[in-house]
């Protein structure tokens, strides 16, 4: 989706660039890329532990344990 969406097109001038440049260039914002998908995984756990997720998953696993077990006795 990132490239689709946001880089397509956009670096099409690091072509017209030195060698040299464009591997810094391309270092560059392979770590911006890296850098802003860790902020949003970041957020994410934040949201995910204020919200209880895990908590709400455990309780959802125990439920269907208990109705799986049910209808094999059936």
């Amino acid at each position: 989706m990132v490239a689709v969406y946001i880089l397509q097109g956009r670096l099409a001038t690091l072509a017209f660039e030195s060698p040299w440049l464009l591997v810094v260039d391309v270092v560059f914002v392979s770590f911006m890329i890296y850098l802003c998908c860790s902020v949003i995984e970041w957020g994410r756990q934040k949201l995910f532990y204020l919200m209880e997720v895990e908590t709400l998953a455990e309780k959802l696993n125990n439920i269907l344990v208990k109705l799986i077990k049910k209808n094999k006795k059936l």
